[in-house]
């Protein structure tokens, strides 16, 4: 019994490296054009990536904004792709390096750091005026935020958990704590847009599934029969009332359904369009990493 778990963690080391490698080298591909690798300077829209810097202990966010101002903080997109998805149980940390060599970062998954990046996006774009030159305030800003949704356990029941162990306790406090994070984000920002919440701000989240847990490999197993299972949750996703945030009141189920909240997005952008220059709502697409 004493060899079998060192064997164990052997091949899921091995495991983890030839992931990262094949990831890695996937990315180098895909940001590579003719011999160049692009950077946070070659990219056509703004972009907030966050990570978490372990040489620092704090989170980190790259940004074409400070790409454009310093060579200091421009990186190779293929580590940058790696730093925000670095999730401890599927890839190695990566050390990186900005293209002028002076600022480092061991980055591990923004997951971690920022389960729900959108309150950090709305403060990028209030404080870069470079970039988004019309915005005043929140009402200038059109938000859409992606959750991924809870796919590992349902509720909790006291049963059960009173009896748990330390080790038992891992998974589900991770969990606690991002889903928390993610929830208190998501409350802050609806409150911050006041009245303009329902046509400003957007949540699209999971409240639960048909289907129940799913395995603890969901979103790395690209076996056509977990892909096909993602893709019915997603479906099931888009057909569940929408949750809102409510001043004061917690969470509610709205009318519409995530679906619906959707098709009536491009609307409202075109509306803010038509209405001029002066009228134009930047669109934020965040997404937690997986």
């Amino acid at each position: 019994m004493e060899t079998v778990v060192p064997r164990r963690k052997q091949r899921r080391r091995r495991a983890i490296t030839h992931a990262t490698a094949g990831f890695e080298n996937a990315m180098k591909e895909a940001f590579t054009v003719n011999g160049q690798g692009l950077t946070l300077k070659n990219t056509l829209k703004p972009i907030l990536i966050p990570c978490y810097d372990l040489s620092s202990s704090a989170p980190f966010l790259f940004s074409r904004a400070d790409a454009l101002e310093t060579d200091s903080f421009d990186f190779q997109l293929w580590e940058v792709c790696r730093a925000t998805s670095a999730s401890p149980d599927l890839f190695e940390p990566v050390a990186m390096r900005s293209t002028d060599g002076k600022t480092r970062c061991m980055a591990v998954d923004g997951g971690l750091a920022m389960s729900n990046p959108t309150a950090a996006a709305i403060t990028h774009v209030l404080h870069n005026k470079q970039e988004f030159p019309f915005v005043r305030g929140v009402e200038d800003i059109l938000v859409l935020s992606l959750g991924t949704g809870q796919l590992l356990e349902g509720s909790f029941y006291y049963e059960p958990v009173k009896g748990w162990k330390a080790n038992h306790w891992c998974r589900p406090m991770a969990r606690i704590s991002g889903d928390s994070s993610a929830d208190m984000v998501d409350h802050a920002v609806a409150m911050a847009f006041g009245q303009n919440r329902c046509s400003n701000y957007v949540r699209i989240q999971a409240n639960g599934s048909s289907m129940g847990g799913c395995g603890v490999n969901v979103d790395s197993d690209p076996s056509p029969s977990n892909v096909k299972m993602l893709t019915t949750l997603a479906d099931e996703m888009l057909r569940q009332k929408n949750v809102e945030s409510v001043l004061f009141e917690g969470k509610r189920i709205a009318d519409q359904s995530n679906l619906e909240k959707l098709t009536g997005l491009p609307k409202s952008l075109w509306w803010s369009i038509k209405g001029g220059v002066a009228g134009l709502l930047p669109l934020l697409l965040l997404s937690k990493p997986p």
